[in-house]
């Protein structure tokens, strides 16, 4: 594993229910939080999405200390992660991000200062960068990498590419070397923090081990069949219950509408898959592929699925997952091509099939 989480936010809705889908992937909201598109207004001023035609996050805190946090598959001692941010004003203390545990207790926590500094905290590191290293109301891009030890711990903060904060030799290790949880947001202030492009990495595998600089996170859509249509339509073709029409500004995804368009199979080893949109050519690197899905059982019992990814001929499955009573949205990390265990290429993604499998 190197890919532990990938998130655009471009595939929810931009309405109240936005909070709601973001529960379905695992995230816990204490905070008045929903996604917007470019030139939406936040708090008191017009902003654009990062990139053109995408939406973003926007959390907003009260006095009230409080977080929007998402648990995260185990992973560590070696954590990567980077996200573009933006914040309408900079307060004493406000948080950046906060990782946690495998126990639950505070592994590392990023604070940016008033003067524009961040402030790094782990085990018995408390260091702060230079002044103006963040500023208010702009886009920038914020990655850090820290490996948990007790003696031999390493830290390294960047922002637009420039390391503001680093050290090795001390130690970072609060508690477990593990990685459990992340919390955005829990600033001491009222303020309004946009977050976009975000991934989270491991130092394990050899794909993705490092710092991946200023990424994208492009979503795509399901636009038409793919090898698999065992599971039988609410209407129409199955692709079209998947496809997730248009919920902000013109911009596509977001409208996961429960049970009014769906595919349904009570049938062991049936299969569903979908081809997907072409990425916006890149002629750069592709670090890493990531298949969502959203998921519910309709009736008592157990019943097992695994998410199917077709990539050329090989038909590569996650492990098995228990569905649930509602819909959960399940993401399945890919560093490399399962076709041929090479980086992924634009053909390669162009080419890909997404969906599921009945398994018991």
């Amino acid at each position: 594993m190197a890919i532990i989480y990938i998130e655009g936010f471009d595939h929810y809705d931009g309405t109240a229910d936005a909070g709601g889908q973001m529960l379905m992937k695992g995230w816990s909201i204490e905070d008045t939080f929903y996604i917007a598109a470019s030139g939406e207004v936040v708090g008191d001023s017009s902003v654009l999405a990062r990139r053109i035609g995408t939406k973003f996050a926007v959390v907003h805190t009260s006095i009230v200390p409080s977080a929007t946090s998402r648990n995260l598959t185990a992973s560590g001692p070696t954590i990567i992660m980077g996200y573009a941010y933006r914040s309408n004003v900079l307060g004493a203390n406000g948080q950046l991000v906060t990782l946690y545990d495998g126990d639950g207790d505070i592994a590392v926590r990023l604070n940016y200062l008033s003067g524009g500094s961040i402030r790094l905290r782990g085990g018995a590191v408390d260091e702060t960068s230079a002044a103006n290293v963040i500023k208010a109301n702009t886009w920038q891009h914020i990655e850090f990498k820290v490996l948990l030890h007790e003696s031999a711990g390493t830290y390294e903060v960047r922002v637009n590419q420039v390391n503001v904060l680093s050290d090795s030799g001390v130690d970072t290790q609060s508690g477990l070397a593990t990685i459990g949880k992340l919390e955005l947001s829990g600033a001491l202030y009222s303020g309004y923090m946009c977050y976009d492009d975000m991934f989270i990495l491991d130092g394990s595998g050899g794909k993705n081990d490092d710092f991946r600089r200023d990424c994208r996170v492009d979503t795509l859509l399901s636009n038409g069949a793919g090898t698999y249509t065992d599971f039988a339509p609410s209407a129409g073709a199955n692709w079209e219950n998947v496809d997730d029409p248009d919920g902000l500004g013109g911009i596509g995804g977001g409208d996961i509408d429960s049970d009014t368009t769906h595919n349904e199979s009570k049938t062991v080893g049936h299969k569903d898959t979908y081809n997907l949109d072409n990425i916006v050519a890149l002629g750069t690197t592709i670090y890493g592929v990531a298949a969502n899905s959203c998921v519910r059982k309709t009736d008592a019992g157990i019943k097992y699925f695994k998410q199917l990814t077709k990539a050329g001929a090989t038909e590569d499955l996650s492990a098995e997952i228990a569905a649930t009573d509602n819909f959960q949205i399940y993401q399945k990390p890919m560093d490399v091509n399962p076709d041929d265990s090479a980086a992924w290429e634009e053909a390669d993604v162009n080419a890909l099939e997404s969906g599921v499998e009945l398994t018991t």
